[in-house]
């Protein structure tokens, strides 16, 4: 008994060991998994790293979910398009995306709830070989999927048989998106942000005035 023991022992061992080695090594026995999250093939494992910025916002009156490929600071967005029935994106004013909303998040999405609040999964990976950025947004790998096209090149929508939505793909990852910004740049956007506004409210309030000395000419000077 005690050397059937010591063999089961010695077979766990031997396999931790091996994981390990594999791991540590190559990462082969991960890489068909991280190839199906990814949906792409993947030159080596060793070129994926995450977006490490990246980061996400829930909006319990909206139910919209905001995820933003960096932290957010004022003059970041520029303009929003609308790519599809259930995605936002937000760009800044070198047409760089800088984050994507996803509408009706509990209804598009995987939802758990915890403690009557909802939980998601968003988990970025980043191929740097291919240059493709895989935001996943389940901890599975669904048995069933397809990716969509959108109305935006280089970006498509993975959902699974029952149409939720279970990843954001997006190719050109490194032209088409925001990674980060110093904090020199975000300090010069703010300013020009604040004095475009500035410029807004003085043209506003000269065309009131304008309007004024129309309205009661002696009023005028």
């Amino acid at each position: 008994m005690s050397e059937l023991i010591e063999l089961i022992i010695e077979l766990v061992l031997g396999i931790f060991i091996i994981i390990f080695i594999d791991i540590c090594c190559c990462c082969c026995i991960w890489r068909p998994f991280l190839q199906t999250l990814l949906g792409t093939k993947l030159s080596d494992t060793k070129n994926l790293t995450l977006w490490p910025d990246l980061n996400f916002t829930y909006y319990d009156d909206t139910d919209n979910l905001q995820i933003n490929m960096l932290e957010m600071s004022i003059g970041l967005v520029d303009y929003r398009d609308e790519i599809t029935d259930d995605l936002l994106l937000f760009y800044d004013y070198e047409n760089k995306i800088v984050a994507v909303e996803i509408y009706c998040a509990s209804e598009s999405l995987h939802v758990f709830n915890v403690q009557g609040k909802p939980r998601f999964t968003i988990n970025p990976i980043y191929d740097k070989d291919s240059d493709i950025l895989k935001i996943n947004l389940v901890n599975f790998t669904p048995s069933m999927i397809k990716f969509e096209k959108t109305e935006v090149e280089d970006i498509e929508v993975e959902v699974d048989n029952a149409g939720k939505i279970v990843g954001l793909l997006f190719y050109n990852a490194s032209n088409r998106l925001l990674k980060n910004l110093s904090d020199e740049e975000r300090v010069k956007r703010e300013k020009e942000v604040t004095e475009e506004r500035m410029a807004k409210l003085e043209e506003i309030r000269m065309n009131r005035m304008n309007q004024m000395k129309l309205l009661y000419p002696r009023l005028n000077v």
